[in-house]
This record gives C-alpha cells, sequence and structure tokens, in this order.
C-alpha cells in the first residue's frame, strides 16, 4: 500500500494462472479475429469487451487483486469502466507519438488546478508478455498522482519525461494504478501482439466512464460480490448504502472497520 500511495502504481505478479490465461486467450484471440475480419483496424479498444463471455467476469473481483482496491478505495465501489485492449506490432519508421494523458477527463478540469483526492484505480490485466520494452508497455511517471504535473501530449518518442517508468509484466501479472498518474501505452516494435484487459474501480456515486450496458444474463449466476461491482442501476443507496451491501461485509472482514 506504501509503495502505491507513493509511486501512484504497483505491480502485482502471478495473479492469473497459466489455465487462466489460456482460457481467456482463447475468447478474446475469437473476439479479435471477429473483430479484424470486419474491420482494417490494427488494433481494438472495446468497452463492452465482458457481456460477450462470462470468463470475464472472475477478474472483477479476482481473489488476488480486489482485496487491494479494497484497502485504497474502500467497500462502497463499483465497475465504472473497463476495456480491452488488442494492438498488433508496428513499423518503426514511422510510429505515432505518445498520448500521455490522466484519466478521468473532466475532472482533471473541473477540478480547481487538476488536484483532487483518489476516487478511482484502474488494474491492468496483462494476457500477452511485456517483460521486455517495446512490446506496448504501459508508461508511468511515478509520483505524478500527487501534483498539477502538465505534460504535452505529443510529447517526442525518443524523449521521454524524466523519471518515466515502462511497466515491464509478464503474461498474468497486474498493474494497479492510480487514475491521476500520468501515464501511456507506448509503441508495440515487436513480433507479438499486445493483449491487456483494464478495469476501473471508483465510488458507487461516481458515474460511469463507459457507456457499454450490463446484459441480465451477465449477472444470472454471478456472486454477490460481482453483482454489486457491475450493478450500474445505483440511485441514492451510492451515498447512503444499505447495511448488508456485499463488499462492506468483506472489506470488515479483512480490515476490521468502517
Amino acid at each position: 500500500m506504501k509503495d502505491f500511495k507513493r509511486d501512484g502504481y504497483i505491480l502485482v505478479k502471478n495473479v492469473l494462472s497459466s489455465k487462466e490465461i489460456k482460457n481467456i486467450l482463447c475468447v478474446i484471440d475469437k473476439i479479435w479475429e471477429k473483430h479484424h475480419s470486419n474491420n482494417s483496424d490494427d488494433y481494438l479498444h472495446m468497452f463492452d469487451f465482458f457481456n460477450k463471455d462470462k470468463i470475464f467476469i472472475k477478474l472483477f473481483d479476482n481473489k488476488k487483486i480486489l482485496p487491494l482496491i479494497l484497502g485504497l478505495l474502500g467497500w462502497n465501489i463499483y465497475v465504472f469502466h473497463s476495456h480491452l485492449d488488442i494492438n498488433i506490432p508496428i513499423n518503426r519508421d514511422n510510429p505515432p507519438k505518445l498520448a500521455w494523458h490522466r484519466d478521468n477527463s473532466r475532472m482533471n478540469y473541473d477540478f480547481r488546478n487538476g488536484k483532487y483526492p483518489l476516487i478511482a484505480i484502474k488494474a491492468g490485466y496483462w494476457l500477452s508478455d511485456v517483460s521486455k520494452g517495446g512490446r506496448g508497455n504501459l508508461y508511468v511517471v511515478p509520483g505524478s498522482h500527487r501534483g498539477d504535473i502538465i505534460m504535452g501530449k505529443n510529447i517526442r518518442n525518443d524523449k521521454l519525461p524524466r523519471g518515466v517508468v515502462p511497466i515491464k509484466a509478464k503474461s498474468g501479472d497486474v498493474v494497479l494504478f492510480d487514475s491521476r498518474i500520468w501515464h501511456t501505452r507506448s509503441n508495440n516494435f515487436s513480433e507479438f501482439t499486445r493483449k491487456v484487459i483494464f478495469i476501473g474501480y471508483a465510488y458507487r456515486w461516481l458515474r460511469p466512464r463507459d457507456d457499454a450496458k450490463i446484459l441480465p444474463n451477465l449477472l444470472k449466476n454471478a456472486n454477490n460480490n460481482q453483482k454489486q461491482l457491475l450493478n450500474r442501476n445505483i440511485g441514492s443507496d451510492a451515498y447512503v448504502p444499505e447495511e448488508n451491501i456485499s463488499l462492506k461485509k468483506l472489506y470488515l472482514r479483512l480490515y476490521g472497520k468502517k
């Protein structure tokens, strides 16, 4: 927790087993094949991927990741944003500029001077191996979540900002990062296709970041924690939660405080 609060991110290793990785990749590859056959895009950025197969639901309340999220945000949370990203290798000759940004869009402007407390965390589940550079690694600027740092969106690829760290994760690792941290996807110059799932957790009183709909049959066999995380039909109980809210019980068991 100290490393996360100081740097704005942590890398959690070996979260998914080789069997889990294989099964998830099998589904992702089918999604990509269908998408790529109908589009000329060399990438995929899909918000509603979790409706494609129930296998993704287990990621939302992963036993190694959810306790960390609860420890940082508390129990009155849900999944307000998620996306599946696939990026095929590109040519080194004319790569696009890196798009540095902080998540949460308007919050970075609506809050005075861009300074506001932690309200959202993203978990990046790596399905491809980015343990070496040049594979579409996530770049982060440690500590940039704690101050009003300004970075241009068109920073040249060969002149990275001071202190930049490439996340070098193996398949099955998960990176947790503060949504306020400056970050960007780097270019994939390898022979591997980049595959990663990002799941954003936030307080239930925050509006969803994307418009992806949760289909009813998706929650048919979901457990109570998954139902809380995926429920977007939230009313005033987002501000005054019910006593029997699912994740509160887990939080109290883990941390013993309200």
